[in-house]
């Protein structure tokens, strides 16, 4: 059986696995759930592993595009951090860092939102190529438009 791997979260898997008696699934996702960026599903922890066991293979876009399965792409970050200037720098670990509410801050996404409409033209070439954005969630999809 082929599914959807966020189809099998929750009920459904269990229906499911209930019903077909010795079913064997495959699950392909292009977003596998590891351990740190688990569902909590009526208070179980669901990961891809615990839903379908260990991974039998891996397919993932650097292979598509080495063998010419999709259109090759630029990938550009503009980072939130600065780099340590040099190797003698000292990372100080700060307890308590709400790396969500970081990332989140409506402070931050205004300014993607101003890097994005500033830059929009030039990184598509006057609106001749289309661009991709990709965000963690549909909510902050929305915060940014």
């Amino acid at each position: 059986m082929n599914f959807i791997l966020h189809s099998q979260f929750g009920d459904t898997h269990k229906a499911i696995v209930n019903f077909f008696e010795n079913a064997q699934l495959f699950g392909f996702t292009g977003t596998p759930i590891f351990a740190d960026n688990v569902n909590i599903t009526n208070g179980i922890k669901q990961t891809t592993e615990s839903l379908f066991d260990e991974c039998l293979h891996k397919y993932v876009i650097v292979d598509a595009i080495r063998d010419e399965n999709v259109l090759r792409f630029a990938v550009e970050y503009v980072g939130t951090y600065k780099r340590k200037e040099s190797n003698n720098e000292i990372d100080i670990d700060v307890e308590d860092i709400d790396t969500k509410e970081v990332m989140e801050s409506e402070i931050r996404l205004g300014k993607i939102t101003d890097y994005i409409l500033a830059h929009h033209n030039a990184k598509t070439r006057n609106r001749e190529f289309t661009a991709m954005f990709c965000v963690g969630s549909g909510g902050n999809a929305d915060r940014l438009l």
